[in-house]
């Protein structure tokens, strides 16, 4: 991500208040300097998973199939947690798509990721 000077890294600030099992976790950032001289970038570690939400049906539609419905309940149950856990911080994520849940098939775990677009909501 460039980073702007002008403006203030929300995404990193909530990730390094985050700490629940079915969000993304932050292990370590840094800042690159760019080409330009003017330019730095922030970088992100974050947890791996394999693949997103959507790219696991899409699997399975390749296969003329469709995801089985325990998984489908395992999942919807982990994105439930997620988004209950990030609300009991006030933080509204604004970008909740397929894209942005990142699974791991053979452990049927799910993480809520990219809180690029997320805000803090105060009263």
């Amino acid at each position: 991500v460039l980073i702007d000077r002008r403006y203030h890294n929300r995404e990193l600030e909530m990730m390094k208040a985050l700490d629940h099992e079915c969000v993304i976790r932050l292990q370590h950032h840094f800042e690159k300097a760019g080409r330009k001289r003017d330019e730095t970038y922030l970088h992100l570690v974050m947890d791996f998973l394999p693949e997103t939400i959507r790219s696991a049906s899409l699997a399975y539609q390749k296969q003329r199939s469709r995801l089985p419905v325990d998984h489908v309940r395992v999942y919807l149950y982990q994105t439930l947690k997620a988004l209950d856990y990030i609300h009991s911080k006030n933080i509204c994520h604004r970008d909740l798509k397929p894209d942005n849940l990142l699974v791991d098939p053979a452990q049927l775990r799910l993480k809520l990721i990219d809180f690029g677009c997320a805000k803090v909501l105060v009263a």
